[in-house]
Formats: C-alpha cells, sequence, structure tokens
C-alpha cells in the first residue's frame, strides 16, 4: 500500500512539474509576441513614408500628414521615384529616394519674378499728351483743305479743358507761317482720345513741293502758346509735304 501510495504522488509531482514548465513556456512566449509587437510598432512609425506611397494608386495624398507638410505634385514625385527605382524598397532605401525627390524642382517651379517693365508699360506723370496727328486727306495738295485729327493721352485721372489748334511751320524754320483756329474749348476725356481741329487748313500755291510741320499747341489764359509733347517728354512733330 505504501508502494503505491509512493508511486502516484510521484507522478503527482511529475505532473506539477509540467504544468509549472509549461505556464513558464506559455508566459515567456507571450512576452516574446508582445516585445515583438512593439519593436514592429515602433519601426513603423520611424519609416519616412509608407510603403502604399511606392504606389501612386493606393497612396492617399489628403490624408492629414503630421509634421512637415508635402504638397500633392511633389508626392507625386515622390510615388514615381519610388515606383519606378525599386517597388519593394525598404526604409533605408525610400529615404534616399524622398531625399533625391525633393531636390528635383515641382514642374512648373515657383513663381518667376515679373520682368522690369518697358519704357512703354511705365507710369507716366500726370499730364495730358500728344500722341498721333493724321491728316485727312492722307496726303493733300496745295490749295487743298486739310482737316489735322490729334491723339491725346489724358494720363491725369480727370477731364482737362484746352483751346488747342495747330501751328504750320516750314521745315527748318522757328517760327509759324500758318494755323488752325483756336477759338473753341476742347474737353479731353482720361484715357486716349482722337478730336478734330475746330477748322480745315489749306497751303496757298508754292514752290512745286514744300516739306511742312505740325505741331500742336494751346492758348493758355495768360497769353503764351505752350506747345504739346509726347510721352517722351519731347514735342510732338508732324512732318509732310505738300506738292502742287
Amino acid at each position: 500500500m505504501n508502494a503505491v501510495q509512493t508511486i502516484l504522488a510521484n507522478r503527482r509531482r511529475r505532473l506539477e512539474i509540467l504544468l509549472v514548465f509549461g505556464a513558464l513556456t506559455l508566459s515567456g512566449l507571450c512576452l516574446l509576441l508582445l516585445a515583438s509587437g512593439l519593436f514592429t510598432s515602433v519601426q513603423t512609425k520611424n519609416e519616412i513614408l509608407p510603403v502604399s506611397l511606392s504606389s501612386k494608386q493606393s497612396a492617399d495624398y489628403n490624408a492629414p500628414t503630421p509634421g512637415v507638410h508635402i504638397p500633392a505634385p511633389r508626392l507625386d514625385l515622390i510615388a514615381e521615384a519610388i515606383h519606378d527605382t525599386d517597388p519593394a524598397a525598404n526604409a533605408q532605401t525610400r529615404y534616399n529616394i524622398v531625399l533625391e525627390s525633393l531636390r528635383t524642382p515641382i514642374p512648373g517651379g515657383p513663381p518667376r519674378p515679373s520682368p522690369s517693365p518697358s519704357p512703354t508699360s511705365q507710369i507716366l506723370p500726370r499730364a495730358v499728351y500728344v500722341t498721333n496727328i493724321r491728316m485727312d486727306p492722307p496726303a493733300p495738295k496745295q490749295q487743298q483743305d486739310v482737316l489735322f485729327n490729334v491723339t491725346f493721352l489724358n494720363s491725369t485721372g480727370t477731364d482737362q479743358t484746352f483751346r488747342w489748334f495747330i501751328f504750320i511751320y516750314r521745315q527748318g524754320q522757328r517760327q509759324p507761317f500758318g494755323q488752325t483756329s483756336s477759338d473753341r474749348a476742347h474737353v479731353i476725356p482720361v484715357g486716349t482720345v482722337e478730336q478734330p481741329a475746330v477748322n480745315t487748313w489749306r497751303m496757298g500755291s508754292s514752290e512745286p513741293c514744300t516739306t511742312l510741320e505740325a505741331r500742336v499747341h494751346w492758348q493758355d489764359p495768360d497769353g503764351s502758346r505752350p506747345i504739346f509733347n509726347n510721352t517722351d517728354g519731347q514735342p510732338y512733330v508732324l512732318t509732310f509735304t505738300m506738292c502742287q
């Protein structure tokens, strides 16, 4: 009887030892699995970009990104670079590809600085300018009435009134020998406008052909007759020839 009890007791101890060993083994496996999961999570967080960026179709470009914001065009370049280089690239390879992609300019690039304005596009001083004189008919003859049409540019910001007229000079002479009437005041609106002179002008018969110059003046209240300038600051002069 004692022998039987001894055998059962030994078996019981062995069974208890096996149970304890199994429990310890199971606990060790659980700890290993937990540690492996934590390591995988940390490694994933430390990667520069998710693997999904290796495919443009699976990448979510609109998802909020912590830290530095990368615009969609830049993400397109990165995704194409990773996909073309190595779709199965590891974290270090992707990191190198990202750095190289960030050095590549986005198509279109940053806005270019505006070019310096040309002389014709610069802001003009506030004034009224003469930019053209047109004759009607275009090639008048001597003893034929001609109408002068003047193009004004008003950059003052408000309408201006002038009693303007045309002085006719023989080329090379400082004193005029003919003019149109200055009896009527003309309102010159803001911007560009063409206005006809008050009346026509006719040249009497002279040498076969005469070279003349037409300039636009205005009658000032103080009695002076200043000349209108062009936008370059010089008087506008129309040179033409009248023949018999």
